[in-house]
Order: structure tokens, then C-alpha cells, then sequence
């Protein structure tokens, strides 16, 4: 199952109940291959269920998967020119 991560910085720091959640330092962290690996379990799921949708169903489905695997080689997708 898929879990999400928060990340807490020094600057912005997430509220708990009993105050700021400790910041988190990426380098020194798990959440690199944790986020790869929920990224792929999450991708291996888009691709069972693509036979099974059509249209534009199907399209926000491959373009998910196309983010995905461009996350997954360090690269940011931006949503592309506005449609006039």
C-alpha cells in the first residue's frame, strides 16, 4: 500500500500536537528509495488497470505514468502551454 511522506524543513516546519515535527534531511534519510519504490509499486498499478479504461480516462492514466518514469530519472514535467 501506498503511504505519503511529509517533509518538514527548518524553515517551514510541519505542526504537530505537541509542536514542530524535527526537520528531515534528505541526504541522511530513507525517503529517496522509498519514494522510488512507492513510485513503482504506484506505476505497476497504472499499468494493470490501462487495458481496462478508454479515452480520456486512458490518456490522464498514460500521462501519469509518463511523469512517473520521468521522476524516476530526476526530471520535473511541467503541464505544458495553456490551451487557448
Amino acid at each position: 500500500s501506498l503511504t505519503i511522506l511529509l517533509i518538514s524543513t527548518p524553515e517551514s516546519p510541519q505542526r504537530t500536537p505537541v509542536g514542530p515535527a524535527p526537520a528531515l534531511d534528505p541526504e541522511l534519510s530513507d525517503i529517496h528509495p522509498a519514494v522510488r519504490a512507492h513510485l513503482s509499486e504506484l506505476d505497476d498499478m497504472i499499468e494493470a488497470v490501462i487495458p481496462r479504461t478508454v479515452d480520456m480516462q486512458k490518456a490522464h492514466l498514460e500521462d501519469l505514468r509518463f511523469r512517473i518514469s520521468e521522476a524516476l530519472k530526476g526530471r520535473t514535467v511541467g503541464a505544458g502551454p495553456p490551451i487557448a
